[in-house]
């Protein structure tokens, strides 16, 4: 594959600039007083789109380590790479969220505990995604955050839970997560 776009850096480069990046947008919107919830759809975007272009640069540096017949099986597989990747991150990031979100559960009037357990969520689906299963990590992250916020952390928490999660533990720590 020597005269192949795959040879050279090019389609890696291409695959690594590819996500787009919202931070003007995001600064224009709170200049306007854009709601909140138009902002987090931008941002929720630009995270899928972000661990898209994680997932493709993988494959495409798979395809450039590869040589002759092996690029050319590694360049066919590569559809059904992209959908065990992310399939796998969703399938992960759910499964982690409903096991976590029941142990949440269990501890009802330990406001506490919920409220780890809630930030225990974004790690573990990340760690068994990432370095146990090698599907997409970002993906799972997500898919854990939609399923708690579906499901409930919120329903199970109490009062003080819901306090403590949303203005005592999470604001501080969504840059860092």
């Amino acid at each position: 594959m020597a005269n192949s776009p795959f040879s050279g850096g090019c389609t890696a480069f291409g695959t690594l600039i590819a996500a787009t990046d919202p931070v003007a947008v995001i600064a224009l919107f709170k200049e306007l007083c854009v709601p909140e919830g138009v902002t987090m759809l931008v941002e929720g975007e630009s995270m899928l789109n972000d661990a898209t272009a994680i997932v493709l640069f993988e494959l495409v540096m798979a395809v450039v380590a590869s040589e002759g017949v092996e690029a050319v099986t590694a360049l066919e597989r590569a559809p059904l790479n992209v959908f065990a990747v992310l399939g796998g991150g969703v399938l992960t990031g759910g499964i982690i969220a409903a096991v976590m979100e029941y142990s949440a559960a269990l501890a009802k009037k330990d406001y506490l505990i919920q409220a780890t357990v809630s930030v225990i969520i974004a790690y573990a689906a990340f760690l068994v995604a990432e370095h146990y299963l090698h599907v997409s990590g970002l993906i799972a992250v997500l898919t854990a955050g939609l399923v708690v916020g579906a499901l409930a952390t919120f329903a199970s928490l109490g009062k003080s839970g819901r306090i403590c999660t949303t203005s005592g533990i999470m604001p501080p720590l969504s840059p860092i997560v």
